[in-house]
């Protein structure tokens, strides 16, 4: 089966149904997957799937179209929650076809649960593709109509285990065992009074990693290895399915307390990467601002530092919702005219007319991050390479490496107040690869930032003629200029029909080609030629 050619009209269909999805979410596919790059809704996945021989996970025997949604966060947890509410869920969906639910118990790996409709049909016979698209996107549009409601709802409650009871006894007698003195390996725990709770997590490799929130300025970590051979002797035993648990001293005794792991902290993970500055570039419309979001959500998870790079690199459109932390986002543009009291602190007038010291963006966030060391704060900063990057950190620029992080410190020129910049704080910048001042950009800058460039993807342009022209076009803007003066694929990505194209030619391509080659007319005009 030519997956690519289903998936290209499946998609089209569905961009055309996408105002009844949440935030007219838009599906995309790539390469020649059987299954579409799924939508997440709250940690919840929706998908389509084409089921045959290479895909297990619906019966070997299957073969036909899928609709389904699947859990890989808190899988027992949420899979049990809807699944408590099946009989009412199926009538709201109002579909011929049967609900299948698969636990993470039933399902191939074991590390999912599933709930998905399917569809018996001859999926080889193209003739009748058009049948088949219609059902996978209304059965779709139910899915996302209906189910956020109940997946709203869903909280983190879990159902203990023996095993799992056996093994918070265990962690009790551990946590008891932990000297109380203010240096060394471990530090004073906090009581529950001053709300610093001893955390459990698992990262996103399935290990455990304890945090307990000591009166140091950063928390101590205690590795799944350190705990292994001081409770089982094992250094495998922490590598199962164990969910993250919260453990409290309180008045020298250690008490588990469920009702106080809030939805956020399951959401964010506590896994600290290495790299804390990096620079997203690329050409214009390359989709460099979309992907901040999703680093964001990606360093919020957990995922490791070659897994995000990966994932950013792939430039794919689908959506991210970092609603729940926008409080911890700040996001402002360099600019010309910006500054070191914009930015850490500066005299300013108020509104009486006097002149009064104000605390500038990165000097406000750096206070709030150094406040609350439970999570992960985040600075995005765009056109970073429009800026005075000298005038505008000033002394800070040594301070933002990561190495340096809670432990240098400057005392500020306008306060005199000692100031650092907390680890738990990520700066992530935009670039413009094709504006002239990148040449020109501050050598500190580079060696403080990770550089990811962001490439264009034709494979998120449906229509036809519009991804035709974006290939030929930077294919002979790539002859001619260079990879740095390509067009990016964001321009494409809304043509329905050929208006829109004649409109996106005319009025956003074309004068950034006039800027590409300003001064010779004659390349200009064969470039206009080939669109």
């Amino acid at each position: 089966m030519d997956y690519k050619k289903y998936f290209e009209r499946l998609i089209a269909k569905s961009a055309e149904a996408s105002h009844r999805f949440p935030n007219e979410y838009q599906f995309t596919h790539r390469e020649n997957n059987y299954y579409a790059d799924p939508l997440s809704y709250r940690s919840v996945k929706f998908n389509y799937v084409v089921a045959s021989s290479r895909s297990q996970a619906f019966g070997s025997d299957f073969e036909g179209l899928i609709v389904e949604i699947y859990i890989e966060k808190n899988v027992d947890s949420y899979y049990s929650q809807l699944k408590a509410q099946a009989e009412e869920i199926e009538l709201a969906l109002a579909l011929k076809d049967k609900i299948i639910w698969k636990s993470k118990k039933e399902s191939q790996s074991q590390n999912v649960a599933r709930m998905f409709a399917r569809k018996h049909v001859d999926i080889d016979d193209e003739s009748k593709w058009d049948e088949y698209i219609e059902w996978q996107v209304n059965t779709m549009a139910r899915f996302l109509e209906v189910l956020p409601k109940y997946i709203d709802q869903l909280t983190d409650k879990r159902e203990l285990s023996m095993e799992e009871e056996e093994f918070r006894n265990k962690y009790k007698k551990f946590v008891n065992t932990l000297p109380l003195h203010n240096s060394g390996t471990y530090a004073k725990l906090y009581t529950k009074s001053q709300n610093k709770p001893f955390k459990v997590n698992k990262n996103s490799s399935g290990s455990i990693v304890v945090r307990a929130f000591t009166d140091q300025s950063s928390p101590m970590v205690i590795t799944a290895n350190q705990l292994s051979k001081v409770l089982f002797n094992d250094d495998r035993y922490l590598y199962s399915s164990y969910e993250p648990v919260l453990i409290e001293r309180i008045n020298e005794e250690i008490v588990v307390n469920e009702s106080e792991i809030v939805e956020e902290e399951v959401i964010e993970s506590t896994r600290d990467l290495n790299i804390k500055n990096i620079i997203l570039y690329g050409v214009p419309g390359v989709g460099k601002t979309h992907n901040t979001k999703k680093l964001i959500s990606l360093v919020g998870s957990g995922k490791g530092e070659k897994e995000i790079f990966d994932t950013i690199k792939r430039n794919d459109f689908a959506q991210t919702d970092i609603s729940a932390i926008e409080s911890r986002i700040s996001f402002i543009t360099f600019h010309q005219n910006f500054g070191y009291e914009d930015f850490i602190e500066g005299f300013r007038p108020n509104e009486n007319g006097h002149i009064e010291l104000v605390d500038g963006v990165f000097k406000r966030l750096c206070e709030k991050a150094g406040d609350d060391k439970t999570k992960n704060y985040y600075l995005v900063i765009d056109e970073i390479n429009r800026g005075n990057i000298s005038k505008i950190f000033g002394e800070l620029i040594t301070l933002i490496e990561e190495d340096k992080r809670d432990t240098y410190e400057v005392t500020l020129p306008y306060s005199k107040e000692k100031f650092s910049v907390p680890s738990n704080l990520y700066i992530i910048g935009t670039m413009n690869s094709t504006d002239k001042s990148i040449a020109l950009i501050d050598v500190a800058l580079r060696r403080r930032f990770t550089f990811l460039k962001m490439e264009p993807n034709s494979e998120l342009i449906k229509h036809a003629k519009a991804k035709e022209i974006f290939n030929v076009l930077n294919g002979k803007l790539k002859e001619k200029l260079g990879s740095e003066h390509l067009v990016g694929h964001s321009y494409f990505m809304t043509i329905e029909n050929d208006d829109n194209l004649e409109f996106v030619l005319e009025y956003k391509i074309k004068p950034l080609l006039e800027e590409y080659f300003y001064g010779d007319e004659n390349a200009l005009g064969e470039i206009l030629d080939t669109i």
